[in-house]
């Protein structure tokens, strides 16, 4: 009987040593800060809302006071207290409007003028 052939008929080069770890590094620096981008994101889109409400704050605190009779988006009250994210109304009927202060950016606010004491 004849022998076997044994020796492949194409070259196989010889790998070099490989660490795998540093590929698991690499997939890793790769993965992470797409991650953390993502993560970024959805914060920022989720917070959008309440961080427009907190800076409308600053603008609306300017225009209004508390006791100031007003009407927004056809909602009409007594400013009862001017928050961060948002400012009370007491309506007539003693109602209680939250309107969100992004609102008194975006909305025409009529303001009436205060009673004077004679």
């Amino acid at each position: 009987m004849g022998l076997i052939n044994t020796t492949p008929m194409w070259p196989i080069p010889k790998m070099a040593h490989t660490n795998r770890g540093s590929s698991r590094i690499a997939a890793a620096t790769s993965v992470v800060p797409g991650i953390a981008l993502t993560a970024a994101l959805a914060i920022g889109l989720g917070l959008r809302g309440l961080s427009q409400n907190i800076a409308a704050s600053r603008y609306s605190a300017d225009g209004l006071a508390e006791g100031d009779r007003i009407t927004v988006n056809g909602t009409s009250g007594t400013v009862e207290q001017i928050g961060h994210a948002m400012t009370t109304l007491r309506g007539d009927d003693g109602r209680i409007f939250l309107v969100p202060n992004h609102h008194f950016l975006e909305r025409v606010v009529v303001k009436e003028p205060r009673e004077t004491e004679s």
